[in-house]
């Protein structure tokens, strides 16, 4: 997840696995200008609905504006719709992957995260393709 979000982020960091000094929620989180953009979760068991909600909770308090959930186990159906939930309690947009090829920068494409306009390819402009998802077209 790093290694995807360093293409296009110009600010992405990461922590030790269950390292509990870490201040930033999830275990990679990207910043545009030092303003906190997104934050991953990148699970390898099971994701239960009030880990979820936790996890979307401290995303919001340490300022981003999206949570990215990736499931590379088992996801609880109820995460798989949280999106609405936790827009109107929180104001995060979340994104679930439940599987793995989700994750790549290829699944990633149909998801919300916003590549920040200084850092879209050039000759590539950001278009809405339904009203919780952006993807990058051709054209200025």
């Amino acid at each position: 997840m790093a290694a995807a979000f360093d293409l296009v982020f110009d600010d992405v960091r990461t922590a030790r696995v269950f390292d509990p000094s870490r201040k930033l929620p999830g275990d990679v989180q990207a910043f545009h200008k030092l303003e906190p953009v997104v934050a991953v979760e990148v699970r390898a068991k099971p994701v239960t609905y009030s880990d979820a909600v936790h996890f979307v909770r401290s995303v919001a308090a340490a300022g981003f504006t999206h949570a990215m959930i990736a499931g590379l186990d088992a996801v609880d159906a109820k995460v798989l719709h949280l999106s609405k939930e936790a827009w109107q309690e929180t104001g995060v947009f979340v994104t679930v992957h439940p599987q793995f090829s989700d994750c790549t920068p290829a699944g990633m494409q149909s998801t919300h995260v916003v590549v920040p306009s200084p850092l879209q390819p050039k000759g590539f402009r950001m278009q809405a393709r339904s009203s919780s998802s952006m993807t990058l077209v051709a054209g200025a």
